[in-house]
């Protein structure tokens, strides 16, 4: 599997993100996250996990998402951005990419539950 780039490309533009929180520290959110991820991948994706900056970055085609578990008081936060990161015609990525783009909430919501049904 090919490594991602930690820094995102140029030119980007943020096309979905979500945010949640889930009861539970960061450390085993992102260590679940992570494992859960690098599981779906395919053969064609780049992938990224740092585990000290509890970032997760899977990027294939035109897309590049990006997961960050961040702490607070109650537990931690899970941030999603979905990026278009294609060099060339943007709209050309967002009109191939509507479904994923439009399905991007729905679906981070639903690994969020699986995480909290793990963890909480």
């Amino acid at each position: 599997m090919e490594e991602a780039p930690r820094a995102r490309p140029t030119p980007h533009r943020v096309v979905a993100s979500a945010r949640a929180h889930i009861l539970a520290k960061p450390r085993p959110v992102f260590e679940l996250l992570d494992e859960r991820l690098v599981a779906g991948l395919g053969s064609r994706a780049a992938y990224y996990a740092d585990s000290r900056a509890c970032l997760v970055v899977v990027q294939r085609g035109w897309s590049r998402a990006e997961y960050r578990v961040v702490t607070d008081d109650a537990g931690s936060n899970v941030e999603f951005v979905l990026l278009d990161i294609s060099r060339s015609q943007r709209e050309r990525g967002r009109f191939t990419g509507a479904r994923i783009i439009e399905t991007a909430p729905a679906l981070f919501e639903r690994m969020l539950r699986e995480l909290r049904l793990r963890l909480e």
